[in-house]
């Protein structure tokens, strides 16, 4: 926490502001969403000194004298009390916080978690079509020509896994998943240099999922024919084989992989809402037509196109239904998508089902989202919908209570029998019963096939939860009459994401690149072929069957995992435990974020910088001045912002250019428009090159006389009187009594009259 004095000028007199700000925005919170976060990490406190009109007598005014000499002259020496009760108040706020709030975690966070997130490339790894600053030597364009069978530009996008197929249900799963980390946890991946990565790898799926829907009604699903591709082992920059397109539409409904996409669309177009409106207005408006296209035209995309069946076979498509409408509320903020999802059909869609969060199965999804509502922008919802909403948090609470080892609801049945999971979302009770396997070092595990899926989807459902009760201030969790806090389902999370990086029986990490030991062999084809390699689509199998480590290190990669019993097979053509994916990436990456999160929640609670609103009110209230978030602008950009994007200079931008460009011009000298663009651009802070520096303008120039271009702010005795006359006039007489005997004495003719 700093605390910032600034002055603002106004046709009222000059502001003086005493910001208390975090360098964190709130990490939870969606933009422009009702349902937000609102734990202030910033107090902003005005006095505006037109204030002093109402004062008696002369005042001296920016150097001006106009009276009343004796009081200002004493008032010089209460300049030292005003600081003081400022700086004492900070620091009571500090230690009120410090004792009530601070907790010591079981699981004392290291740096670990931030090094696992600063490694994560893997998106590269997968991208296919014309890479742009592409950081992976070994990765090269590929698949440009995708599309071209349906007269589109499908270039863009990601392989799923280690092939070189294009499975659009899968991808738009992916898509989801890292819009969500990203809306949740960004200021973590920034911190680590990871958010612009991850915003980037996010367009390059929307983009193609955007040329996928050329239409209201027809979406492609899938570039290659994966039984064709299989055929074949060589790098994606090389392969020359014919990649058809397949597509659902009216006839032929694939609601679920619709719905998925209509998610991801809407799901990003939050992530994008203030930094590219117009793209985020886009990618909305296929979110919109992709949601009433599944709906409409409901059926499985697996009964439409069987092959599909053999890879992402979908077990159904009630739980994308809400899934979609639930991310197209927050983008929109339209009550209809909530009631499709709580009167409409809640009871249609959110009855039996399993828990475990994955590309096929949403429900836990939905429910950890919609509970979010709950939590934070349920107050003014109508009775109806609320209770609805309550039943989707009790079926959260429910899959929250199965997850953690020691509730009383966590099943001791040691199979891999599927999860037995019902619950009904209407105005009916909720009853739950989870099945599944733990291995002997704390991994959930569910399936041999790709077994850390469900065990990180898992643990990132229950870092979102912790999170909403730690910020909602929801101490308990109540789980078959046993109480659990937040922290209980952290050190869960935590439990499963040390698992992945290495803290387990087989000492390895299964993050590709991560540690000092993790899988030589994954399973992915232009990792295990050398750059240089002349193979073709059949004589790339040598690589396949090759007993040497695979030439290139897929960093970031999150392979499928151990087997019941805790053991790894590290071999490139073990497929069930080797394999990466794109949706496994995005789902540690969420998780690692979240974990990091524990870095800014720990110095809020030690500092008491988070500043709810009550307390915001008590300062603003006991020092009667008035509170604000926005200290407007100064040469047009914002002196408060969160993030120095393109667009935060944009004004100052176009003013250069409009007056390079404008008739004026005319008249300069190359040497004059070079005077003229560096003049304007000289106040642009060093912070975009030295991410040291703070102040978007020295404090000494502000401070200068205003015939100096300054603002003349050492000259403030008449705040300063202002404020003294209001303690003497409206404090308690104890408070009166207090100053007086404790401010310095004021010689002025011999009197020592406070005025």
């Amino acid at each position: 926490m700093f605390v910032r004095f600034s002055w603002k000028v106004s046709s009222f007199g000059y502001i003086l502001t005493l910001h208390f700000e975090s360098n964190f925005k709130d990490p939870m919170a969606y933009p422009n969403q009702p349902l937000s976060m609102h734990r202030n990490h910033q107090a902003s406190l005005h006095i505006n000194t037109a204030l002093l009109k109402q004062t008696k007598g002369n005042l001296r005014l920016n150097g001006r004298e106009v009276g009343r000499s004796s009081e200002i002259q004493m008032l010089k020496h209460f300049e030292w009390l005003l600081g003081v009760l400022v700086v004492t108040a900070a620091a009571l706020t500090v230690l009120k916080h410090f004792f009530k709030n601070h907790r010591t975690s079981s699981h004392p966070l290291d740096k670990k978690y931030a090094d696992a997130l600063e490694g994560f490339k893997i998106y590269l790894a997968f991208a296919a079509g014309k890479l742009v600053d592409n950081r992976i030597p070994w990765r090269g364009d590929s698949g440009l020509e995708d599309g071209s069978e349906g007269n589109l530009d499908l270039s863009k996008g990601m392989y799923d896994a280690g092939d070189a197929m294009k499975f659009g249900f899968p991808m738009a799963f992916t898509a989801t998943v890292l819009s969500w980390a990203i809306l949740e946890y960004g200021d973590q991946m920034y911190a680590v240099k990871q958010l612009g990565y991850a915003q980037n790898s996010l367009r390059w799926i929307a983009d193609y999922l955007i040329n996928a829907h050329p239409s209201e009604n027809v979406l492609y699903i899938q570039v290659g024919d994966p039984k064709l591709d299989h055929k074949c082992w060589e790098r994606p920059e090389t392969m020359s084989e014919r990649r058809p397109v397949t597509q659902v539409n009216a006839s032929f409904p694939g609601t679920e992989v619709a719905a998925e996409t209509a998610a991801a669309l809407a799901s990003a177009s939050l992530v994008f809402k203030n930094n590219d409106p117009a793209y985020s207005s886009s990618l909305l408006m296929h979110a919109q037509q992709l949601f009433t296209f599944a709906d409409t035209y409901r059926g499985s995309y697996s009964v439409s196109i069987p092959q599909v069946q053999q890879f992402y076979n979908s077990t159904g498509y009630g739980d994308e239904l809400l899934w979609a409408a639930s991310w197209l509320y927050h983008a929109t903020r339209d009550d209809w998508y909530l009631q499709y999802v709580t009167e409409l059909n809640g009871q249609s869609f959110a009855d039996p089902s399993t828990t475990w969060f994955s590309w096929d199965d949403k429900l836990a999804g939905v429910q950890v989202l919609l509970s979010r509502i709950i939590f934070f922008g349920s107050k003014d919802m109508p009775t109806i919908e609320n209770l609805h909403l309550q039943m989707y948090r009790k079926a959260a609470e429910a899959v929250m209570c199965s997850l953690l080892p020691d509730s009383p609801t966590a099943t001791s049945n040691r199979t891999d029998e599927p999860p037995g999971y019902r619950v009904r979302v209407g105005l009916q009770p909720v009853s739950y019963s989870l099945k599944y396997s733990s291995v002997e070092g704390g991994l959930i595990w569910i399936t041999e096939w790709n077994p850390l899926q469900h065990a990180v989807a898992s643990a990132f459902l229950a870092i979102l939860y912790s999170d909403y009760m730690l910020t909602s201030q929801t101490e308990t969790l109540y789980c078959s009459g046993n109480s659990y806090k937040s922290d209980d389902l952290r050190n869960f999370a935590i439990s499963q994401a040390d698992y992945v990086l290495g803290t387990n029986p087989m000492k390895i990490s299964y993050l590709v690149g991560y540690g000092t030991r993790y899988p030589l062999y994954v399973h992915h084809r232009g990792a295990s072929i050398p750059v240089n390699a002349n193979t073709g689509c059949h004589d790339g199998f040598k690589w396949l069957y090759s007993d040497n480590p695979n030439p290139n290190i897929a960093v970031g990669a999150v392979v499928g995992g151990p087997s019941l019993n805790d053991s790894f097979s590290d071999t490139r053509n073990n497929v069930k435990q080797g394999e990466a994916s794109t949706y496994n990436s995005a789902l540690l990456v969420g998780l690692l974020s979240g974990l990091l999160r524990k870095v800014i929640r720990d110095f809020c609670e030690a500092s008491g910088h988070n500043v709810d609103e009550a307390l915001r009110n008590d300062i603003s209230h006991g020092f009667q001045f008035t509170s604000v978030d926005d200290l407007g602008k100064y040469l047009g950009v914002p002196l408060l912002h969160r993030r120095v994007t393109y667009a935060t200079y944009q004004y100052l931008v176009q003013k250069v250019r409009d007056r390079l460009t404008g008739w004026k011009a005319k008249h300069l000298s190359m040497a004059g428009h070079v005077t003229l663009a560096k003049s304007v651009l000289v106040v642009l802070p060093r912070s975009i090159e030295d991410k040291r520096a703070v102040h978007l303008v020295r404090w000494e120039i502000l401070c200068q006389p205003i015939r100096q271009s300054g603002l003349g702010v050492f000259q403030n005795e008449d705040l300063l009187m202002k404020r003294w006359a209001d303690i003497m006039n409206y404090h308690p007489q104890p408070t009166r009594l207090y100053l007086v005997a404790k401010k310095p004495p004021v010689h002025n003719g011999g009197s020592d009259s406070p005025g």
